[in-house]
């Protein structure tokens, strides 16, 4: 599901349901409801708010892979998980 896919369902569920996050509608039918992001999807406030709405769990896209978390033999860099695991950019 896109950015845009996302958006939409989420607005026409919040529309014909009750007020609730779509995080507590899963969790009262036993199910844990969440989403893939990545940094750059994060530079979208609206997808930002809604994902930190919505979810209750996020898993990074691509911020845990070894090429991202250790660019270089020795050096470590988890600064964009920090940013997914936060729901926003920090």
């Amino acid at each position: 599901m896109n950015r845009r896919e996302f958006l939409l369902q989420s607005a026409a569920m919040l529309a014909a349901g009750p007020d609730e996050p779509l995080r507590v509608t899963a969790a009262k039918r036993g199910l844990l409801y969440g989403a893939a992001t990545s940094t750059n999807q994060l530079l979208d406030a609206d997808f930002t708010e809604a994902l930190v709405r919505e979810a209750a769990i996020l898993v990074p896209e691509y911020e845990m892979k070894r090429g991202v978390i250790e660019p270089a033999p020795g050096r470590y860099d988890f600064s964009g998980m920090d940013r997914v695991s936060h729901g926003r950019m920090v």
